[in-house]
């Protein structure tokens, strides 16, 4: 992925527009550009916490208790993490600079209708979220080859 930070910052501000009765929070990684960072601080309407003064569990703690949350395209583990969480999950373009199987994977779940977008799924932004069980899923899969082991539980 490459990074168009004005891009990025006019998608923030149609999301926050689109939603101005909740209340939004943003955080950064520390892939972030230093810029992006210090524009999301000052943005109206928007908390920012920098991933550096938070504590470990703060994320984790703030995705379970999150209606929405939306994450970078670039950011795939945090967009699993969020489906994980049960949290209705957005996902921000960001440009593709090399089409591959991890630049696909945003692309894929918005079609599978599991996250959406700022263009396709405003209007539903209060559906029920997907969660994921991979954990529930891969036990049951790991139960069904290996039936043994569910005896010894």
């Amino acid at each position: 992925h490459a990074w168009d930070e004005r891009a990025m910052l006019a998608q923030v501000a149609q999301l926050l527009a689109a939603r101005p009765d909740m209340r939004w929070l943003a955080t950064d990684s520390r892939r972030s550009p230093t810029s992006l960072a210090a524009r999301l601080a000052a943005h109206d309407g928007l908390g920012f916490f920098s991933h550096r003064d938070t504590a470990p569990d703060w994320l984790p703690n703030l995705l379970a208790r999150a209606e929405q949350v939306w994450v970078s395209a670039d950011s795939v583990s945090m967009i699993y993490e969020a489906l994980s969480a049960g949290a209705r999950v957005g996902v921000l373009d960001v440009p593709v600079q090399r089409a591959d199987r991890i630049s696909a994977i945003a692309g894929d779940l918005l079609a599978r209708g599991l996250v959406m977008s700022l263009q396709s799924n405003m209007s539903d932004t209060d559906a029920s979220p997907p969660v994921l069980r991979e954990a529930d899923r891969i036990a049951e899969i790991i139960l069904a080859r290996w039936p043994m082991l569910g005896a010894q539980a």
